[in-house]
């Protein structure tokens, strides 16, 4: 059973131009490529990538599968939103965005990675701590650490 609603946002600096950052982010199925919890990944039923109502099928590296839709994808504000289908974990109501904003004094790009669900009351506080953990930060992490490689 659901819980109250919460929010969660975290953010990273990421060490190239926005219009590099989105040009990765925006490819709803590029997450392998950066985020190190993802094994594979495929977008179901042969859609592109970027088409609002793809859903991507991913493993996760450490065994576990998900499903999320992209249900919003926006060039003008470099912002893709997304929900999750299925997942081994309950977090129910799960929808996300991702939004890249450039940092003009420094030509970098700034990644707000942002969500609201509603976890079980009896596991909010470890959710909380693996989406924002596990999920956000490592992934941001690893964001700053692709492109400051380039």
């Amino acid at each position: 059973m659901a819980g109250s609603l919460v929010r969660i946002e975290r953010s990273g600096v990421i060490p190239a131009p926005a219009a590099s950052v989105w040009r990765l982010l925006r490819d709803f199925n590029a997450h392998a490529l950066w985020h190190p919890a993802v094994d594979a990944s495929a977008i179901e039923d042969g859609d592109a990538a970027d088409v609002v109502g793809a859903v991507r099928a991913f493993r996760l590296a450490g065994g576990g599968h998900l499903r999320e839709q992209l249900i919003a994808l926006s060039d003008r504000e470099r912002s893709l939103t997304y929900c999750l289908l299925e997942a081994p974990v309950p977090l129910y109501d799960y929808v996300a965005t991702m939004q890249v904003l450039p940092v003009t004094a420094s030509e970098e790009a700034l990644v707000v990675w942002r969500a609201r669900f509603a976890p079980p009351a009896a596991q909010e506080a470890a959710l909380i701590h693996m989406v924002q953990a596990d999920i956000y930060e490592t992934g941001l992490r690893a964001l700053a650490d692709r492109f400051a490689a380039v």
